[in-house]
């Protein structure tokens, strides 16, 4: 399994070393595509993964990509990575509110996975809903179970509207509990 993690912030580096403990006897490459100077730099001097700055020298080399960007980046992105798309690319997007058909549409593919995960994914007690487009197989399906699995638990919904929603309580929930208890 080789993956790309586009984003280097926190939730896509989040993932990128979620993965790699989660599967350390796996076969899984993992590299990140972050295009902010000082982020690039930063990555590259931990050193833990390949990182590339550009999408031309390394989309095509990957059979899954994770999109982990804010989604007011959205269109800048999908114009810079949509000639190296493949079309039997699986994408995982957790970008909040971009839609499954927006991105399949925007990126010329079929094999999407909507996700939402929440913050305490960071320290691998989150949940993440997920839902997928009618070409994800059941292989494709346990792939995606184990990557987001790595950050805490997963659950398969019916619909994009049950994201939407998973979103509010699972999402913004705790901001909420948070503010009352301050």
């Amino acid at each position: 399994m080789n993956i790309l993690v586009i984003g280097g912030g926190n939730m896509g580096y989040t993932y990128a070393r979620s993965i790699r403990s989660a599967h350390p006897a796996d076969n899984v490459s993992i590299g990140i595509l972050e295009t902010y100077p000082p982020k690039v730099e930063e990555l590259r001097k931990e050193g833990l993964f390949e990182i590339y700055d550009s999408p031309s020298g390394c989309v095509k080399n990957f059979e899954i990509i994770l999109l982990a960007v804010k989604p007011q980046h959205s269109e800048d992105l999908f114009r810079s990575l949509k000639r190296y798309m493949r079309s039997d690319h699986l994408v995982i997007s957790i970008m909040a509110g971009i839609k499954i058909l927006t991105i399949r549409k925007s990126l010329g593919i079929k094999k999407v996975i909507r996700a939402m995960p929440n913050l305490p994914a960071q320290v691998g007690e989150g949940m993440t809903s997920f839902c997928c487009t009618r070409e994800i197989n059941s292989r494709d399906k346990e792939v995606v179970k184990k990557i987001l699995n790595s950050t805490g638990i997963s659950i398969e919904v019916d619909s994009e509207d049950a994201i939407d929603a998973t979103t509010g309580i699972s999402g913004s929930g705790p901001a909420y509990v948070f503010y009352f208890m301050q």
